[in-house]
């Protein structure tokens, strides 16, 4: 009798996954007594959007500057956009080098999510952001609504995306669709072990905590599970480009240094240490008004202590503490 077999997708609402660990959580007990382990991911979606030319119907309509109602709302089919490329190329040829710098002048580590078909084009994205010893992960294959295809098309576009990576550097550890499909992370499972690769050390499209949690993997048996590191769109920079975000860096800087120093005053307090992800873009935080920002408050994390790592090892460091037990995930 073959063994029950998890559910395919981790996004069923249950009492359980609505509640999670409760009033009190399990503490980080980060590496020298950091409060706070700090996860930096730098989005590299230039070139692997919506495009007539990767074969689209339409160009990418949102998520650039001049971003406004009718832009959205009137995609026009079949007709390229130069405005809109050339505003997602100012990341890749621009804005993502002032990133780099930042963190490399600072000896500080950042988590770089690849969407593959784009770093196609930029390999020297990933070879410098390997020589920096930044971690690679997983922005899938294509930066497109994954529920809009089927899963044959997925799995096709995973498998073709690992190619893309491996031929530049590691197989990612982890993935961060930011538009999944409901079996994104059951195929990306699937394909890894066709491939005889190890499975995934963490999967991120979810946002309901401040710490680790784990999930039963997707389609796997009960004993197989898949760590949850919540990604986070509240200390994202994307929301430069919404009507109702950042209105200026000062406030962007402050926002995340007071959501960094809450965290770590609720640590101090609780003993429970604190995970804090900042989601970051080539084109959007890597223009000349908006990198002080992000510096100002990377000097923040620096003299306070903070743990500034990739998510690979943040993964790593939970799970030896707390290895996955099937009874008590979600």
């Amino acid at each position: 009798m073959s063994a029950e077999l998890n559910s395919k997708t981790p996004f069923d609402r249950t009492e359980s996954t609505v509640k999670g660990y409760g009033r009190t959580h399990p503490s980080g007990k980060w590496p020298g007594g950091a409060k706070v382990a700090v996860s930096l991911c730098l989005n590299y979606e230039e070139g692997g959007e919506y495009s007539i030319r990767n074969g689209d119907a339409f160009h990418q309509r949102d998520f650039h500057e001049y971003e406004n109602g009718l832009t959205a709302a009137m995609p026009r089919p079949g007709v390229v956009d130069p405005a809109v490329e050339s505003q997602y190329a100012y990341g890749s040829r621009a804005g993502v080098w002032r990133v780099y710098k930042a963190f490399t002048d600072r000896g500080m580590l950042l988590t770089l999510y690849g969407v593959a078909s784009a770093l196609k084009h930029s390999p020297k994205v990933t070879q410098k952001a390997v020589e920096y010893g930044f971690e690679c992960a997983s922005h899938g294959s294509r930066w497109i609504q994954h529920g809009t295809i089927t899963p044959e098309e997925e799995a096709e576009q995973i498998r073709e995306g690992l190619k893309i990576w491996s031929s530049q550097g590691p197989v990612p550890v982890g993935w961060f669709l930011g538009r999944p499909s409901k079996l994104s992370s059951y195929l990306v499972c699937e394909e890894y072990k066709k491939a005889g690769l190890p499975p995934i050390k963490w999967w991120s499209d979810l946002y309901c905590d401040d710490v680790p949690h784990w999930r039963r993997r997707p389609g796997g048996t009960k004993d197989e599970g898949m760590l949850c590191l919540p990604y986070s769109y509240d200390n994202n920079d994307y929301k430069f480009s919404q009507p109702a975000g950042w209105r200026s860096p000062k406030i962007y800087s402050d926002h995340l240094i007071a959501a960094f120093d809450e965290l770590w005053a609720e640590a101090e307090r609780t003993g429970t240490d604190k995970m804090m992800t900042i989601g970051l873009h080539c084109r959007v935080i890597g223009k000349p008004a908006r990198i002080g920002a992000l510096e100002r408050f990377l000097d923040h994390l620096k003299a306070k202590g903070a743990w500034v790592t990739t998510r690979e090892a943040i993964a790593d460091h939970w799970a030896g503490l707390y290895p996955y037990d099937p009874e008590t995930a979600w």
